[in-house]
């Protein structure tokens, strides 16, 4: 997140968690978070955010529709990432099963949005 100083950051993070220090992801300025899978209640629980979704692609669907109404009111600069910080196993034989089906979610919504 450091890495992204001043740009709008939606992070999808979840799955099933490894001993990661979920409150290290609250307070971060500009930091929308989009907890999902197994570990979504620990990261609301540690990072106060509202809301969680049961998997990645509603995750992902919340940030898309946040981030598009803020783009709507003049903002700029935003990033949709998918956070490695918990196990994929949850839902996924791999991270790199999960990697992909993260691929094919950006590649469906650029699809949809060429396409209206």
């Amino acid at each position: 997140l450091q890495s992204f100083r001043g740009r709008r950051i939606h992070l999808l993070a979840g799955g099933r968690a490894k001993g990661t220090a979920f409150h290290d992801l609250a307070g971060h300025p500009n930091v929308w978070l989009y907890p999902f899978g197994e570990a979504a209640a620990e990261i609301q629980s540690a990072t106060g955010t509202h809301d969680i979704y049961p998997d990645l692609k509603s995750a992902f669907e919340a940030a898309v529709k946040n981030a598009e109404n803020q783009k709507e009111r003049g903002s700029s600069a935003t990033l949709i990432l998918l956070s490695p910080g918990c196990a994929s196993y949850d839902a996924f034989t791999s991270y790199t099963q999960r990697g992909d089906y993260f691929k094919e979610l950006v590649s469906q919504w650029i699809h949809r949005s060429a396409h209206g």
